[in-house]
């Protein structure tokens, strides 16, 4: 999985055109799809729409990361949807509490409470001021959710904040071996940015 790091949410939006050629690609390449964003971006209504066209151009159930949703906008996206999957960042909760005070754990649990006829993954970012000593916490969240599916994305660097540095590959790797080591039938993600392909 690659991202690309969009500061404005406006630039995000794409026309559904395109959204669509890439699901085919998807399609003919055997890749899995996570649909991630509409933070802002998209109502729900649209967003929804978005998603029954990707699963029938992809001829299958996909995955859906946009926030936390509430069990009648599961109901709806459920016919198109295998997964969902909450980008809570860290499960360290005074970590979070200083890295993303706007971004409450509490909507996210509810939702993977109500959504037990789906898969569940979670997106956590590394480098942010966990520790190893985290891990064992992070297991704890999985198995008390029933996580399905992990993906980790080490932090981007910015000048601007107080981030000026990743986490090291080595650190990273810690992460999902522990992880693989523990829970060994559970989809692992390695994800990156763009200028951290290498």
């Amino acid at each position: 999985t690659i991202k690309r790091h969009i500061k404005s949410p406006s630039a995000a939006r794409r026309s559904l055109t395109s959204i669509l050629a890439e699901s085919y690609l998807c399609k003919q390449l055997d890749w899995d799809i996570v649909v991630t964003g509409g933070y802002g971006v998209y109502r729900f209504s649209e967003f929804a729409d978005i998603i029954k066209n990707i699963s029938n151009v992809y001829e299958g159930k996909i995955a859906v990361n946009m926030g936390p949703l509430s069990r009648s906008e599961l109901d709806l996206i459920k016919p198109y949807t295998y997964s969902i999957v909450g980008s809570i960042e860290t499960t360290n909760k005074d970590l979070h509490k200083r890295v993303a005070p706007s971004k409450p754990i509490e909507p996210f649990l509810r939702m993977y409470g109500e959504a037990h006829d789906f898969e569940k993954g979670i997106n956590i970012i590394l480098g942010l001021g966990e520790s190893l000593s985290d891990i064992q916490e992070f297991h704890r969240f999985i198995e008390t959710h029933g996580i399905n599916r992990v993906t980790f994305y080490p932090l981007i660097p910015e000048k601007e904040t107080r981030y000026t540095k990743g986490p090291s590959s080595f650190y990273v790797a810690r992460w999902i071996a522990e992880t693989r080591l523990r829970f060994p039938g559970i989809k692992i993600v390695a994800g990156t940015w763009t200028d951290r392909v290498a």
